[in-house]
């Protein structure tokens, strides 16, 4: 088996430590490939993250499901507890420690800088760690380990998660979580004399000085600068490749022959579109209102001879108005319509001149 693994990632630390504990690391392989120097962790694997443990049965990513696997690959030496309570117990802290200390601690990272720091941003995150601080007084018990009397999952994922909380939290301008004399800071200060949470602290110390003397960035560059080489030797292979193909393929590329082509333009008829259906009208029956007429409307219709009607009037120089339209939009259309009716008749008279030339 191969894990992808990084000294300072928190989530790779909890493995290598379970791994050292198991006494398994003979048969698990460390390695940090290119593409994570170089920000392409997803084309190894969709998510994109490390740790991912390879097997001769395929990938496996997230660190819990990684834990979970190493455990049933070894039941003998399983550190999931040994007791219904005690597993309980173990998966309660390592969530704690998984979700509401490292990934609220990790997230924070990009405050680092006070330049760019968002305040609001430092308070909303480090509210979650105190949170998590907060069930771990709680959960935690009272002996060296995390639960009952030996090392677990539980401390896997406790030790990197506690070593940020002291070792990175404070570069970001926030206090130390863990408050002195609390079960945490003595759980905290007795775990770090276990060997392998000795040797996981020695590794994310020395992560955390390749990240900040630049050492890190320097390999990331000469990743980078070793893909572009063998991006420019692949290249030049198949442009050799494809100059070679023509040379060996120039006696068998046939003499290219003239050929004549002719253009015979025909004439198109225009296209006429029908003319629209005559316009439908229907009869308008006027009435005209003078007072006297309009009192006797209202007299029958009190006594209730007439029915009710609405009247919608015009004055004398308003109907003179609407009618000069009426009459205006009647022109023009009488004229527009001649326009349509000269066309017609003049490209029916050219269809039949070019006819009539064609045959002569």
């Amino acid at each position: 088996m191969k894990l992808y693994t990084g000294d300072l990632s928190p989530y790779s630390a909890k493995i290598r430590m379970q791994i050292y504990a198991m006494g398994i690391q003979d048969d698990v392989e460390f390695g940090l490939p290119v593409e994570f120097m170089m920000g392409k962790m997803y084309k190894v694997s969709p998510i994109g993250r490390i740790p991912v443990l390879e097997t001769n049965e395929g990938l496996i990513p997230e660190s819990e499901v990684i834990a979970e696997y190493l455990d049933d690959l070894y039941p003998d030496k399983s550190m999931v507890g040994t007791t219904p309570k005690n597993r309980a117990d173990v998966r309660v802290l390592s969530r704690i420690g998984d979700i509401y200390l490292m990934n609220n601690i990790f997230m924070s990272l990009s405050q680092m800088n006070p330049e760019t720091r968002s305040q609001a941003v430092i308070d909303l995150l480090m509210g979650q760690v105190a949170r998590g601080i907060g069930a771990l007084e709680r959960h935690l018990g009272d002996g060296q380990f995390a639960v009952g009397d030996c090392l677990t999952r539980a401390d896997c994922s406790l030790v990197p998660a506690l070593w940020m909380c002291v070792g990175t939290v404070p570069r970001f301008g926030a206090d130390n979580p863990i408050k002195a004399d609390s079960r945490v800071a003595k759980y905290w200060d007795n775990i770090q004399q276990n060997e392998f949470a000795a040797k996981i602290i020695d590794e994310m110390n020395q992560g955390l000085k390749a990240r900040m003397d630049g050492t890190e960035q320097k390999i990331r560059e000469e990743a980078k600068v070793k893909e572009a080489k063998m991006v420019g030797v692949k290249m030049k292979a198949i442009l050799i490749s494809i100059c070679l193909l023509l040379l060996s393929n120039c006696s068998m590329i046939p003499t290219a022959k003239t050929i004549e082509v002719s253009t015979i333009a025909e004439p198109v008829p225009m296209y006429h579109p029908p003319l629209p259906l005559e316009v439908g009208l229907v009869d308008v029956n006027w009435e005209i209102l003078t007072p006297e007429l309009m009192n006797d409307y209202l007299a029958s219709y009190e006594d209730g001879s007439a029915p009710a009607t609405a009247y919608y009037t015009l004055t004398s120089k308003e109907y003179e108005n609407l009618s000069m339209n009426m009459a205006e939009i009647k022109r023009y259309l009488r004229d527009t319509l001649s326009v349509i009716k000269f066309y017609k008749e003049y490209d029916k008279k050219s269809n039949i001149e070019e006819k009539v030339s064609d045959t002569k």
